[in-house]
C-alpha cells in the first residue's frame, strides 16, 4: 500500500481534536426500577447512573427532568462503608493537586462538620450555629471572602452562601488561611468542610450535595440509602432505600459527527479505498492517544447513501 499523507481538518467549530470530545448527556428513563436496577441498566445501555459535578449541571439535569417524576429519581450517588472529608465548593477546575487535603486540624471527632478557628479545623455537630464564611467567585482578591451577617447551622450557611455568592469558602492554601482567619476575627465560623459516607456509581470524584432543607449532611456508612431528587423539593436530595423503585438518569454518551476535508499530495490517493479510511483513522486515533482521550472517543465513518465515506465537494 501506498504511504498516506494528510491533512484532517475538523470543521465543527474550528476545534482542536482535545476541544471536540464529546461528554457525556443525561438521560431520563422513566420505567421504576430498584436503585441496583437502575445501575445495571445504565451500565448495559449507557456509561453508568448520572454522576452530577456542580450546581451548573444539577439546572441541566432539571431541565432534561421537567415534570416526569414525582416521589423520586434515582442519581448515581449511594451510602458506602468508608467517610471522607469534602468541601463544599464542588468545581473540580478550583483545586490543584494536593489543595482538597489542605486540612490543619485542632482537633478531629466523629462529628461531620468543619469548624474553623484560629487557622485550625475542628469537627463539630452540624446543627451548632455560628457566623460562615462564602466564597463569591465574581468578586477578585480579598473581597472574594465574605462573613454572613448572622449566624446559621452549617446545611442553612451552604444555602445562603450558595444563593446570595458561590459556596461556603475552602482553604486551599497558606495564603488563603491567612485571608480566612484575619476575616474570622477570632471568631469560630463555618466553612464548607464537611464529611460524609457516600460515593458516585462510576467512581469518579464529585463532592455535589444537593439535600432539601433540613436533610442530615451525614447519612450513615452502609445504610444502603441512595440520593433520589425530590420534584416537591425543585430537584433537591433525599436519601431512600436504595431498593425502592424509582425512575432514574444515566450518564449516556453523546454520538457526534465531525466533517472532515481531507486533501492528499498524492493525487491518485483513493480515499474510498477502506485500507485508506483505516489508516486515517488510525491517524486520528493516535492524535487522541497524544491527549489521553482513547479511553473516552470512538471514532468510526459515517457513509453516504451509496456507501462511500468521501465525496468530491464542488
Amino acid at each position: 500500500m501506498e504511504r498516506i499523507s494528510c491533512l484532517i481538518l475538523l470543521l465543527s467549530g474550528l476545534c482542536s481534536l482535545s476541544s471536540c470530545v464529546p461528554k457525556h448527556s443525561y438521560v431520563l428513563v422513566e420505567t421504576p426500577k430498584t436503585w441496583y436496577e437502575a445501575q445495571s441498566y445504565c451500565r448495559e445501555n449507557c456509561l453508568d447512573l448520572a454522576t452530577i459535578d456542580d450546581v451548573g449541571e444539577m439546572e441541566t439535569v432539571l431541565t432534561v427532568v421537567g415534570d416526569k417524576y414525582v416521589t423520586g429519581l434515582w442519581t448515581g450517588l449511594r451510602a458506602v462503608d468508608t467517610k471522607m472529608w469534602h468541601w463544599s465548593l464542588p468545581d473540580k477546575h478550583f483545586y490543584k493537586e494536593g489543595e482538597r487535603n489542605y486540612l490543619i486540624w485542632g482537633k478531629e471527632t466523629l462529628d461531620n462538620c468543619g469548624s474553623y478557628r484560629y487557622g485550625k479545623f475542628y469537627s463539630i455537630a452540624c446543627h451548632n450555629i455560628f457566623f460562615s464564611i462564602c466564597f463569591d467567585a465574581k468578586k477578585l482578591g480579598d473581597e472574594q471572602y465574605v462573613l454572613t451577617p448572622t449566624k446559621l447551622t452549617w446545611m442553612n450557611a451552604q444555602n445562603y452562601c450558595r444563593k446570595y455568592h458561590t459556596d461556603l469558602a475552602s482553604v486551599r492554601n497558606e495564603a488563603e488561611n491567612q485571608i480566612i482567619q484575619k476575616l474570622a476575627n477570632g471568631f469560630t465560623v463555618w466553612l464548607g468542610l464537611y464529611r460524609d459516607g457516600l460515593q458516585w456509581s462510576d467512581g469518579t470524584y464529585s463532592s455535589l450535595r444537593y439535600w432539601k432543607v433540613g436533610h442530615h449532611i451525614h447519612v450513615a456508612p452502609g445504610s444502603r440509602l441512595c440520593a433520589a431528587l425530590l420534584k416537591s423539593e425543585s430537584g433537591r436530595w433525599e436519601a431512600q432505600p436504595c431498593v425502592e423503585e424509582h425512575p432514574f438518569l444515566c450518564n449516556c454518551p453523546i454520538t457526534r459527527v465531525i466533517r472532515m476535508r481531507i486533501s492528499s499530495q498524492d493525487s491518485v490517493l483513493e480515499q474510498n479505498n477502506p485500507e485508506v479510511q483505516d489508516s486515517i483513522l488510525k491517524q486520528m486515533t493516535q492524535e487522541l492517544r497524544n491527549v489521553s482521550l482513547t479511553n473516552i472517543v470512538t471514532l468510526r465513518w459515517k457513509k453516504h447513501p451509496d456507501g462511500r465515506v468521501f465525496v468530491k465537494e464542488p
